[in-house]
């Protein structure tokens, strides 16, 4: 409790804001006036203004805190919602793109030496894709709607070891460096984050499946390497977005 004391008197008024509604669960009412606190300092504007183009930046590192769908789900994980109006902004620029699957789209540039166009195109990775469906859920976008079909497309990629590095049909024939039938790490996660997130999916066999393979990568993590993912001392290091 010392802890939570101490962010509510020093901390910054995001933060405070974040505390006292996922930790003290306090009504929205109680905190508007924080709320609005929270949305005028200078670095939660900044993420607002970067949401708002939202593909204003190519996803060519998946990993990259810059990119505008990392900062939206980093403020729908405050306590934020699409009653703001940059967030009901970036979930329209995301539903804008979907392909016949249901899935939603980036937008990735493949050079032509990896297997892709060379060009600049709207299409979805196992790394990128499954964040979007992720942001559409937390935001309250109805599931049946707009969010299962393309959840139900990507499930189907699993395998027993886990989700392979995967491409929609614009990005040609480009995959990661790394054996065809290996797991790719950083997919894997993210599609058990969002799976864990869906009640139809979150006790599934899938679930566990995906969760002990991500274990066993982890517990191996200095013979196994799958599309070159070294989980040594930098990849253990907390990364979110730089505030």
């Amino acid at each position: 409790m010392d802890a939570i004391n101490f962010i509510l008197k020093n901390g910054d008024t995001w933060l405070q804001y974040a505390t006292r509604m996922h930790i003290l669960e306090e009504s929205k009412e109680d905190m508007a006036d924080l709320k609005l606190q929270a949305l005028s300092d200078p670095k939660i504007k900044a993420y607002l203004n970067d949401i708002t183009n939202f593909h204003s930046i190519l996803v060519s590192n998946h990993k990259n805190p810059d990119l505008p769908i990392h900062k939206l789900l980093f403020l729908l994980d405050i306590g934020f919602t699409t009653d703001v109006p940059e967030i009901q902004t970036a979930i329209d620029k995301i539903m804008e793109n979907k392909d016949s699957n249901g899935i939603y789209q980036s937008l990735t540039n493949i050079p032509k030496h990896f297997g892709g166009s060379g060009e600049d195109l709207f299409g979805w990775c196992l790394c990128d894709a499954p964040l979007l469906l992720f942001a559409l859920l937390k935001s309250g976008i109805d599931y049946k709607e707009h969010i299962k079909q393309g959840v139900d497309c990507l499930v189907g990629f699993h395998q027993e070891c886990g989700f392979p590095c995967t491409v929609s049909k614009e990005f040609g024939k480009f995959r990661g460096p790394g054996r065809k039938d290996d797991p790719c790490p950083y997919a894997s996660l993210i599609m058990l984050k969002l799976l864990s997130a869906i009640p139809e999916y979150s006790e599934s066999d899938i679930v566990k499946e995906t969760a002990e393979a991500l274990l066993s990568l982890w517990g191996n993590s200095l013979e196994r390497h799958p599309y070159m993912f070294y989980m040594g001392t930098d990849f253990r290091k907390l990364k979110a977005p730089v505030m």
